[in-house]
């Protein structure tokens, strides 16, 4: 009995010395850095069962946009999904989507949507200035059989993307501008 006592007290010393290294992950998990280097503070996040929710509070702003500083997604193969909560007061106008295959210069793809479509978009900078945006997937009614956007989806295998709303594939693309393993969210009106 008094062997296992000790080496109950063993892996309890263990356990709470390894506490502080745990608890500094998962900030770092945490942490949120915008694409363009300005401050994040509008950003706020918890820990789910299904993984992070992100919530963007209201702002003056009219683009709002945050990575992972960590890696987030694999080089090749990832599936990257979020559940889109519209406020009533947004109208049509308010716009959300997924960033992905972001890279330390603040370049990113990213899918679009708003209450009645979508596009993918690929934001480039130059001289830590952005450049106009292109649109991959030009902007494209979502079907009235779909409904209201309530998950959007990224699947990513290499170079290739398929995208999907309330678990329905609506477009993919292949592009082999960026290979980044940050991603985020934007939401704009």
């Amino acid at each position: 009995p008094s062997f296992a006592v000790g080496l109950f007290l063993f892996l309890v010393v263990i356990f709470i010395s390894s506490a502080p290294v745990v608890m500094e992950q998962l900030n770092k998990l945490q942490e949120w850095e915008s694409s363009d280097g300005a401050s994040a503070e509008h950003v706020s996040y918890k820990l789910t069962r299904a993984g992070i929710e992100v919530i963007l509070a209201p702002t003056e702003l009219t683009t709002r946009e945050a990575y992972f500083n960590k890696e987030a997604i694999a080089k090749d193969v990832f599936r990257l999904s979020t559940e889109v909560l519209t406020p009533t007061d947004c109208g049509n106008d308010c716009r959300k989507g997924l960033i992905f295959r972001g890279n330390a210069q603040g370049e990113y793809y990213l899918f679009l949507v708003s209450q009645t479509s979508y596009t993918v978009e690929f934001l480039q900078r130059k001289d830590n200035a952005d450049l106009p945006r292109e649109a991959i997937i030009l902007n494209t009614a979502i079907p009235e059989s779909i409904g209201e956007p309530r998950v959007i989806t990224v699947l990513g295998n290499g170079q290739s993307y398929s995208f999907y709303i309330n678990n329905i594939l609506v477009n993919s693309m292949s592009d082999s501008r960026l290979n980044g393993n940050r991603t985020g969210v934007e939401v704009f009106t």
